[in-house]
């Protein structure tokens, strides 16, 4: 029998609660909400894939001097838009962090990855819409 890994679920789960909320406080738009919660969930599909489409993705676009330059200029503007903006990518990070600690102790659990994608979309998109929920019934 497997040992599923409270610890790493509820701290993902407290993470995309605390998300939503802060998401909610910001915005009511629908769209905006909508929007966030999907990205939410393609940044959970990004831990869940495989190392090999990471890298035909990204590979070949590094293969000329040219790409290279022009991927480190993106970098470096991205990471002072990063430093500019450190409290929204702080919480960004948590998110990540979490996702990425309750990824691998569903890997070291051995669930299969169609299990860990389902179960890691259905933490957080739970905790994403709980944490909206719960702004929208106190406020």
């Amino acid at each position: 029998m497997r040992q599923f890994p409270w610890f790493s679920f509820s701290l993902l789960f407290l993470a995309c609660t605390v998300f939503g909320w802060v998401v909610s406080t910001t915005t009511e738009a629908i769209p905006v909400l909508i929007l966030l919660g999907s990205f939410l969930l393609l940044i959970d599909m990004g831990l869940t894939a495989p190392i090999t489409i990471i890298e035909l993705l990204f590979g070949s676009w590094l293969a000329s001097d040219k790409r290279a330059f022009l991927t480190v200029l993106v970098l470096a503007f991205s990471f002072a838009v990063f430093l500019t903006w450190i409290n929204i990518f702080a919480r960004l990070l948590v998110l990540l962090a979490a996702g990425t600690l309750f990824r691998l102790d569903l890997q070291r659990t051995t669930f299969k990855r169609w299990q860990a994608l389902t179960i890691l979309l259905l933490t957080c998109a739970s905790g994403y819409i709980g944490g909206v929920l719960i702004h929208t019934i106190l406020a």
